[in-house]
């Protein structure tokens, strides 16, 4: 997902400034701000944003499942620690079950 995240940011970049720079080019000596070019590519790039928008916020909302399952995994890793040094102690008479 990191890495369809990178894309997609990659594509809608890529995309502005070649817009932008085909923009200025265009121009053929009119005077084309910088700052109108931007403003073009802004709107021709909104469905990429969109796209890479989407794409961030599922690698976010796996992120979010992935740390949680994680967290999960190390509780019950230290849970089983725990259970079997409860008995090895058992098994060599210092556990708590002894009479």
């Amino acid at each position: 997902m990191n890495r369809e995240k990178s894309r997609k940011e990659h594509l809608r970049k890529s995309k502005y400034a070649r817009t932008v720079s085909e923009m200025l080019e265009k121009s053929e000596g009119k005077t084309v701000s910088v700052t109108a070019a931007k403003e073009h590519a802004d709107f021709k790039t909104m469905f990429e944003r969109g796209e890479e928008t989407a794409s961030e916020a599922e690698y976010y909302a796996a992120r979010v499942v992935y740390e949680a399952a994680n967290n999960v995994l190390d509780t019950l890793s230290q849970h089983i620690s725990n259970l079997k040094s409860e008995r090895r102690l058992e098994y060599s008479g210092q556990g708590s079950q002894q009479t």
